[in-house]
């Protein structure tokens, strides 16, 4: 929230870091499965009075809790700004080009928000698993205290002018995105041209399952040496961890996050 909007949380406690979560609730709410009928399937759906239609009411609470948070944190951050108190946050820089950028105030807004909420709840379930996985295998958290230690020290904090340095801190982040998937699935997207090997008709509506997808990929044993295991070194033999002789064109560093118009394997 700091470097987005501006804005410090040191608490859970404090009103925007709680806002937040709510927010991200009633989003997630709205996205399980089974919670809401396919509506931009079923266009007649839309006609359905309000009372009869709970999932209206879903998306009303979750656009009223988004608004009040992203709109909320614009204004204190437009305001620091007009006070000369700026703390040079992302949405500060957006502002100043606000106009250059062809960008509304409601786009401006939204950016922030949706950078704010992508970026909050998938590193907090990445934390999640990269401990769990620190706990149950403490050989690799020894290696990798070695060498925070041996290039950063005790003196300062770590940047990411480090990273370069710290081959099994990038192998270990690698393998935690490689096991879990921080999310189980992406939203659905309409296709703007035929995918790959699939004859898949233009505007076709997909649902992305990431989860499946690592499944089939990442769980393969003819690309990877004992896919179960938790092994970050396999990153050190391999830039994608894969095994020797596996054609590396069909991977890629940033496939945790997601794939289609970056890289349409699906």
């Amino acid at each position: 929230m700091s470097v987005v909007f501006g804005t410090r949380c040191p608490r859970y406690e404090t009103p925007e870091s709680t806002a937040l979560f709510e927010a991200l609730e009633a989003w997630n709410r709205c996205l399980s499965p089974g919670a809401i009928p396919p509506v931009d399937l079923l266009p007649f759906l839309d006609y359905i009075p309000a009372r009869w239609a709970w999932w209206k009411g879903m998306a009303s609470e979750v656009r009223e809790k988004q608004r009040k948070l992203y709109f909320g944190l614009l204004d204190e951050c437009e305001q620091r700004m007009a006070r000369g108190e700026e703390n040079d946050s992302f949405i500060e820089e957006v502002v100043k080009r606000q106009k250059s950028m062809g960008l509304t105030r409601e786009m401006t807004g939204y950016l922030g928000g949706v950078l704010l909420e992508a970026g909050s709840d998938t590193t907090s379930s990445f934390l999640k698993y990269l401990l769990m996985e620190l706990v149950t295998f403490p050989h690799v958290q020894r290696k990798a205290q070695e060498e925070i230690d041996r290039v950063v020290g005790h003196e300062r904090l770590p940047s990411l002018a480090d990273l370069e340095n710290l081959p099994y801190i990038r192998a270990l982040i690698k393998e935690v995105l490689c096991i879990v998937s921080v999310q189980s699935r992406r939203l659905s997207h309409t296709l703007l041209w035929l995918t790959w090997r699939w004859n898949l008709p233009q505007s076709s509506s997909v649902l992305n399952v990431l989860r499946r997808a690592y499944q089939n990929l990442l769980g393969k044993t003819e690309h990877f040496d004992d896919p179960e295991a938790f092994d970050p070194e396999r990153y050190l033999r391999h830039e994608y961890g894969i095994k020797e002789g596996v054609d590396p064109s069909f991977f890629r560093d940033n496939i945790a996050f997601g794939y289609g118009r970056v890289r349409r394997y699906a």
